[in-house]
């Protein structure tokens, strides 16, 4: 499986998630629930570390079959929420970009920088000529 580093700022890194990060996203998540349940509907399957791990897991082999690429933001060495591009297509070269981030880490313009980057990504590295985005029109921040 090839490794992803991006390195959007100094303080602000995009890398591909392995299973030690399940202990840190599902606390993140945990810590988050209240927002993550408005927009989020896996937030109720994510109960425990074990179903983070499992998530991941099952993850892992849909980046190894390159229907996925899963990504998790860490900023200033924190993990602060993932970011990936599913429903990959390849023979349309394009997928969709979706994302979440913690509360303390949000009204920060971190999102806009690291779509942007995934963006360069997505179309100079994986050769992809379209990204789709889709937000819901209640959900202010994204």
């Amino acid at each position: 499986m090839k490794t992803i580093k991006i390195k959007v700022t100094p303080e602000l890194v995009l890398r591909s998630t392995v299973t030690t990060d399940a202990v840190d996203l599902f606390r993140l998540i945990d810590d988050n629930r209240d927002q993550l349940k408005q927009w989020m509907p896996w937030e109720p399957l994510i109960k425990t570390i074990k179903d983070e791990l499992a998530f991941i897991q099952v993850s892992q082999m849909k980046v190894r079959k390159n229907q996925l690429v899963l990504l998790t933001i860490e900023y200033m060495g924190h993990v602060a929420g993932m970011i990936d591009i599913h429903s990959i297509n390849p023979s349309l070269a394009q997928g969709e970009i979706g994302y979440w981030l913690g509360k303390d880490f949000q009204h920060q313009h971190l999102m806009q920088q690291v779509v942007n980057a995934l963006s360069i990504y997505a179309f100079t590295n994986l050769k992809m000529h379209r990204l789709n985005l889709y937000t819901d029109v209640e959900n202010q921040a994204s």
